[in-house]
């Protein structure tokens, strides 16, 4: 790589990490509404051309060529602060507060989740709105028919009519990784012990819309000044080549 045209691809790399940032905030608004959804981070880390120790030593001024750093993606994170609650008063409406994540059954994995906006389908089971099965410590929850009340502790034991029919799976995962905006996929390590379930909450967004807008905004503005700035060397650059063949 010639060394004039290296602010060139420094400039490229950098409109492509603020593209990136930029989708994973717009997706952050997005779902500043869903419930039990948590925000993404995405980190970067510098990374020095041609011999990284060498280049630390001679960084300086007076040796340019030195100090060309691109900024790479190191990868995106999922920040699991609890969002506030929100009062739905609706029985199957369910909100988790503290560690572990609702386990529900998609098609043939289990899968997990911290939004409890859940619903009875027309066999009677407990399921989300997409429709996965929630699950219990022994399986699927099907509420009886005839239930004239039902009820949820705190540690996810369902009651109907008085009666103990169940126990909410909560899940102790490590490792979580998004599947989808809302649905995890990971390694089980028990069931959770520092939980609370609130029947008739649901768990909000962890997402501050105002924080968002301004990274937004932000994002933006940093993606403009460097297209502006490409376009620059990318015309200088054009001028030199074709100065060389007048000459």
């Amino acid at each position: 790589m010639a060394t004039d045209f290296q602010s060139i691809y420094v400039l490229a790399d950098g409109m492509l990490y603020q593209q990136r940032k930029l989708d994973v905030v717009a997706n952050n608004l997005a779902n500043v509404n869903t419930p039990g959804f948590k925000k993404d981070l995405i980190n970067a880390q510098a990374y020095y051309i041609n011999g990284q120790k060498e280049l630390q030593k001679v960084n300086s001024p007076e040796n340019p060529a030195a100090n060309f750093v691109y900024p790479v993606i190191e990868g995106i994170h999922t920040v699991f602060s609890d969002g506030a609650l929100i009062k739905t008063s609706n029985p199957f409406d369910l909100a988790l507060q503290g560690e572990g994540f609702f386990a529900v059954k998609a098609g043939n994995q289990v899968l997990y989740t911290r939004n409890g906006h859940f619903l009875l389908n027309r066999d009677g089971y407990l399921v989300t709105q997409d429709g996965y099965l929630v699950l219990g410590t022994n399986g699927p929850i099907k509420i009886p028919p005839t239930a004239k009340s039902i009820s949820i502790s705190k540690d996810g034991s369902v009651y109907v009519d008085g009666q103990k029919i169940a126990v909410l799976a909560v899940v102790d995962l490590s490792n979580p990784t998004k599947v989808g905006d809302n649905l995890y996929k990971g390694n089980p390590q028990g069931r959770a012990k520092n939980y609370t379930v609130l029947q008739g909450y649901l768990e909000s967004s962890n997402v501050n819309p105002v924080k968002e807008m301004v990274r937004l905004i932000e994002t933006q503005r940093a993606y403009e000044a460097m297209a502006n700035s490409l376009k620059s060397e990318g015309d200088l650059a054009s001028k030199v080549v074709n100065n060389v063949l007048k000459a």
